[in-house]
C-alpha cells in the first residue's frame, strides 16, 4: 500500500469524526469516552478523546457502541486502543488493513503505539509512528 491510500483513508475517518462529534450531545452529562472503529474486523479503535487509565470506552462502529472495554492506560487523542487481547508477533489491522505487528502482547484497552508495535506502513528503523 502506498502512503496515499493511508493519507486517503485518514481523510475518510476525519469525516467519519466530525459527523460522530458533531452528532455527540454536551450538556454537562457526563459521558462515556468514545473510540471509533474504523472496520468491524480491526484489532484497534482510534479515540475520540484523551483517556484515563481506568476510564470506560465505548467502541462505536457505524454510529453504534459494539464494545464497552475498560482504558488500561492513559491514551491520547486519536491514538489507538487495543479493543481485543493482541499476542505478540501477530497482524494488527486498522482500516481493515494490515498496520503493523505486535512487539509484545497487548491486552484488550491497552494503548497502541510505537512502544509496543512495528509499523508495515512507515518503517523507520524497526518502529514508525
Amino acid at each position: 500500500m502506498s502512503w496515499l491510500f493511508y493519507r486517503d483513508k485518514h481523510l475518510q475517518t476525519l469525516s467519519r469524526l466530525r459527523t460522530i462529534m458533531a452528532t455527540g450531545q454536551d450538556n454537562g452529562v457526563y459521558q462515556p469516552k468514545r473510540a471509533l472503529l474504523l472496520n468491524k474486523n480491526d484489532d484497534v479503535a482510534m479515540v475520540l478523546s484523551c483517556v484515563s487509565k481506568g476510564e470506560q470506552i465505548d467502541i462505536v462502529s457505524d454510529n453504534d457502541v459494539v464494545k464497552v472495554i475498560i482504558a488500561a492506560d492513559d491514551i491520547d487523542t486519536y491514538h489507538k486502543v487495543a479493543v481485543r487481547d493482541l499476542p505478540h508477533g501477530i497482524e494488527v489491522h486498522k482500516y481493515g488493513e494490515v498496520i503493523g505487528v505486535t512487539t509484545e502482547h497487548i491486552k484488550e484497552g491497552h494503548w497502541v503505539h510505537v512502544h509496543n508495535l512495528e509499523s508495515k506502513v512507515f518503517p523507520v528503523g524497526n518502529k514508525s509512528l
